[in-house]
């Protein structure tokens, strides 16, 4: 019953956060729309933020758990930014609030995670050291991070499915000439 009533008080959070911004949010918005009471949601959260936080980590764990194995980086992109894209104005509500931090570092974590798959399938044939590995996912992490960041902040207002396929060819062709570079340094 717990996991229930926890997962309960997340889902209304996610839905009232669709409909405003997490400062006109309160915990009695949340037991209301819940149908709890007070008690109950500082059973499970000191805050609102302590939600947040928790919503998020709840999010990135379930990407992470389902990681696509045999997809190209385009779809793994896409499935990894689901929760971006399913949830744009909560993330754009989260992005301009003090929990921006959280928004950061879900994507941090769930782009590190599938970039590193991918250079790894791209270096399979070549004898890379685990250091270059580490040094191209990071180039490329961060470079997608940013850039998604800067999408954010934007508003969102390019068309997602046209801005992760741009990415994605980026990356695409620019992966063997990295590798290529890391060997010669050596």
């Amino acid at each position: 019953m717990p996991t229930f009533t926890k997962n309960a008080i997340r889902e209304t959070f996610i839905e009232l956060l669709k409909k405003k911004s997490i400062d006109k949010i309160t915990v009695k918005d949340i037991v209301e729309e819940c149908g709890i009471n007070r008690n109950t949601f500082y059973y499970y959260y000191a805050d609102i933020y302590e939600l947040v936080e928790d919503v998020i980590i709840t999010e990135k764990d379930k990407v992470l758990k389902e990681v696509g194995e045999g997809t190209n980086f385009y779809d793994e992109y896409m499935r990894s930014a689901d929760l971006v894209i399913n949830f744009r104005s909560a993330i754009l509500h989260l992005y301009h609030s003090k929990s921006r931090d959280t928004v950061v570092e879900y994507l941090q974590a769930v782009v590190n995670n599938f970039v590193e798959k991918f250079v790894r399938k791209a270096a399979n044939e070549y004898d890379l050291c685990d250091s270059d590995i580490r040094y191209i996912t990071l180039f490329y992490s961060y470079s997608i991070v940013g850039s998604t960041i800067e999408w954010i902040k934007g508003g969102m207002q390019d068309v997602q499915d046209q801005f992760i396929k741009d990415i994605s060819a980026s990356f695409d062709a620019t992966i063997e000439d990295m590798i290529k570079e890391r060997m010669n340094k050596k």
